[in-house]
């Protein structure tokens, strides 16, 4: 579990729940690492009818409304992307 390499994580939790840690980092999206990374944690560990838990640094449900960026497609198009398809 430590040290940690990365600045995004995932950790298995009792009951077939997932926490999935993201890094937005500066471009309020996910990168190709992490894309690639918790893709093949959704094909290869977890199992249909799991359930995740998904933390980032910032709260964009608070941030979007704040700023009205509530009809803004480019942001984390990737991570939007990632739970269409791979985590859904």
């Amino acid at each position: 579990l430590m040290p940690q390499r990365t600045s995004y994580f995932a950790l298995k939790l009792p009951q077939r729940w997932w926490l999935l840690g993201f890094d937005l980092a500066l471009d309020d999206d996910i990168n190709i690492e992490q894309f690639h990374f918790f893709a093949s944690l959704a094909e290869n560990h977890m199992k249909a009818g799991d359930a995740a838990i998904v933390v980032s640094h910032v709260p964009h449900w608070v941030v979007n409304e704040y700023e009205n960026h509530s009809n803004d497609s480019e942001r984390e198009s990737n991570l939007t992307e990632l739970v269409r398809t791979h985590l859904k």
